[in-house]
């Protein structure tokens, strides 16, 4: 048996009391047939990210990923294609639109570049190694 008695919300994180969201939420059966996910996942924007890396106490930066390199792309006139990619120290593996890599998704594939998002959301735009348009970004 535990005892004591809980902590406070740290001051300032304590997200003002909803009646009207609550009762809505209660008001709904979360295992309703008829229930469906959003058209658009919610996801934390970087203030959101901050506040909670701040009340876990995360005092520590956030490093930024460490982004697949692209070797080379192939499209066609219809947009459609494929781009050959790696992760750090792994091998080289042909990835299209929807599919995953180390911890990124691939969102499109251009002509130089292809653009991934990462698990928070994060769109990143890598340029196909050696192409016209630069380096990663």
């Amino acid at each position: 048996n535990v005892t004591g008695t809980p902590s406070p919300a740290p001051v300032g994180l304590r997200a003002p009391l909803d009646e009207s969201a609550i009762a809505g939420a209660v008001a709904h059966d979360l295992f309703s047939p008829q229930r469906a996910a959003p058209v658009r996942r919610y996801t934390l924007n970087d203030a959101e990210l901050s506040v909670a890396a701040a009340a876990a106490g995360d005092t520590q930066p956030v490093e930024a990923p460490l982004l697949p390199t692209v070797q080379g792309t192939a499209v066609n006139a219809a947009g459609e294609g494929f781009a050959m990619c790696a992760m750090a120290g792994g091998p080289v593996v042909v990835v299209r639109p929807g599919d995953v890599i180390g911890d990124f998704t691939v969102v499109s594939i251009e002509r130089t570049r292809v653009v991934f998002r990462d698990a928070l959301g994060r769109r990143h735009a890598v340029a196909a190694v050696g192409s016209p348009s630069g380096d990663e970004s």
